[in-house]
């Protein structure tokens, strides 16, 4: 049976710090407010070199496909000399953590599926998805990202641990994928208000909840205490919640409920 939103699975060194440089796109990353300070330690100056190469070239693209066929070029030379601490011993984590994955993504995607059309009413997918696998330190926890500056293959990833179970693992995955069908519906929101959505659906959302990732919904989320997006939760959370306790999902998408309309 051929399994549609298949997760290809990257677990490679380079990808990994590819992912990871990404994040400093994050708006309450610190580094963004000062960056020229941490470019004075030495290890950390070359990751922010090569982030400035990215952006200077405009190479993520490029850089993405290259790590695929394993065509190096000066970017990917500098990311693979880049040490990765206790790295073989996380690799052969990352590898038992992916056959998890893709079975409970298996499992899943069809129910996936289902759901998110009704919620937010799709109409395209994607035939596979590509995952880069990442280690975090923070045993609790997994995080992921969407990955937007790679437009020529639909990537995310997902940084995690052996103390993660597969169902919290893929309700993080669900979260970033669902960030990609908003784009590949050409579905247009601002950028909180779209935040603030999904962050509610998965990891350890409504949507989580509904596919058997979470029994319970946690609905004070970390998102939720950046001020940055303090003032969209407070006005969408309350009318959110009412959308799935009600059942609404099986009426009206959530953007219809919420009186949204694409910018």
């Amino acid at each position: 049976m051929t399994v549609d939103m298949k997760l290809k699975i990257i677990i490679k060194k380079e990808a990994a710090i590819l992912a990871a440089l990404y994040d400093l796109y994050c708006p309450y990353n610190p580094i963004i407010t000062s960056p020229h300070i941490y470019y004075l330690n030495p290890e950390f100056a070359k990751i922010l070199y090569i982030k400035y190469l990215l952006e200077k070239e405009d190479a993520w693209d490029k850089t993405f496909t290259g790590i695929l066929e394993e065509k190096d070029s000066n970017i990917t030379k500098t990311l693979k000399s880049i040490e990765i601490y206790n790295w073989n011993t996380i690799k052969k984590m990352l590898i038992k953590k992916s056959k998890e994955i893709t079975n409970l993504n298996n499992e899943k995607i069809k129910n996936f599926k289902d759901y998110s059309k009704k919620i937010f009413g799709f109409k395209k997918y994607f035939k596979e998805i590509y995952l880069i696998l990442g280690f975090n330190p923070i045993i609790k926890a997994s995080y992921g990202n969407a990955l937007t500056t790679i437009k020529t293959h639909p990537v995310i990833s997902c940084f995690t641990n052996e103390k993660q179970n597969p169902q919290q693992i893929l309700d993080v995955i669900y979260h970033e994928i669902l960030h990609k069908l908003i784009k590949l519906n050409n579905i247009k929101l601002e950028e909180k208000i779209e935040e603030v959505i999904i962050d509610q659906m998965c990891p350890k959302g409504y949507l989580s909840k509904l596919l058997g990732l979470s029994e319970k919904i946690h609905e004070e989320h970390l998102l939720a205490r950046q001020e940055w997006l303090r003032e969209e939760y407070e006005k969408l959370t309350g009318k959110i919640k009412e959308y799935f306790e009600k059942q609404i999902y099986n009426e009206k998408t959530i953007f219809n409920f919420l009186n949204l309309k694409s910018i």
